[in-house]
């Protein structure tokens, strides 16, 4: 049992090394010398959600040589991402005609939402109304009728009631007339009536108060993103010597400003010789 934890315990730490290495391999590595100077420049192209602080080495060796990081630079991939989009519009209307409702909407509409732009043209065959409320409308059918060739002015001849369209109108009114006439004795008296009946009903209704047009936009927007960068590292080296080189240096450097000072003290003496 105790060796097979181990040797889980063992996967798990190469496993996470790989995946943590893997993300700092650079694409491509340049080792060049200017001037006597080495540099190592590496270079990674990678997602932007990383932290590129985190690409930058601590001081490395290679080839005798103390690496320390001098520039970094950053090159941004720009992508253009695009999407069909709609938009909702409405306004207000007395009428519900097509005609009437067209009026309403301009032909295009800019977007610009979370970093989208673009313009969007009006679907006309989405337009539609909606009643935004309703209101008491009275009105009256009213309706005439003529009676002709009556003896008598009597009411009796007229109907009472008529169907108009598929109402029923009640007599509110009736108006005779003379059409003919005769002599009795010496007088002209009426011989033949005609009558004129009026038929009249009030009703109340509910009415559109007015409409709420509504209409949809569509078309394509785009917008530019950045979800990749290329990172260029450069690295300087300074070359490193054994301590037995540097003593042999630093003992020429001793010698050298011994060398110096006698040359000093020498030429110190001479001066004071020649004032002598």
């Amino acid at each position: 049992m105790r060796y097979i934890v181990c040797v889980v315990m063992t996967l798990v730490i190469f496993t996470t090394n790989t995946f943590a290495n893997y993300t700092l391999i650079p694409t491509k590595v340049d080792r060049q010398t200017i001037n006597g100077v080495r540099y190592i420049t590496k270079t990674y192209t990678t997602t932007t959600d990383i932290d590129p602080m985190s690409l930058i080495e601590e001081d490395f060796e290679s080839g005798g040589y103390l690496f320390t990081n001098e520039t970094f630079e950053r090159i941004e991939h720009e992508e253009l991402v695009k999407k069909v989009v709609t938009l909702d519009a409405k306004a207000e209307s007395e009428s519900n005609q097509l005609e009437d409702l067209i009026r309403l909407f301009s032909g295009t509409k800019p977007y610009d939402q979370d970093g989208f732009t673009g313009e969007l043209r009006l679907n006309v065959n989405s337009i539609y109304t909606e009643v935004a409320g309703y209101k008491t409308s009275s009105y009256t059918v009213s309706d005439t009728r003529e009676y002709l060739g009556l003896m008598y002015p009597d009411p009796s001849y007229v109907a009472q009631s008529i169907n108009k369209d598929g109402t029923t109108l009640p007599l509110v009114d009736i108006r005779f007339d003379v059409t003919a006439t005769g002599l009795a004795g010496d007088s002209l008296v009426p011989t033949e009536y005609k009558a004129i009946g009026t038929y009249s009903q009030s009703f109340s209704k509910q009415v559109p108060t007015g409409y709420v047009a509504r209409a949809i936009y569509e078309g394509e927007v785009t917008k530019t993103e950045v979800k990749e960068a290329t990172y260029i590292i450069t690295y300087v080296g300074a070359e490193i010597k054994s301590e037995e080189v540097e003593l042999i240096e630093e003992t020429k450097e001793i010698e050298e400003v011994e060398l110096i000072e006698e040359i000093l003290e020498e030429t110190v003496d001479v001066d004071d010789i020649y004032h002598r």
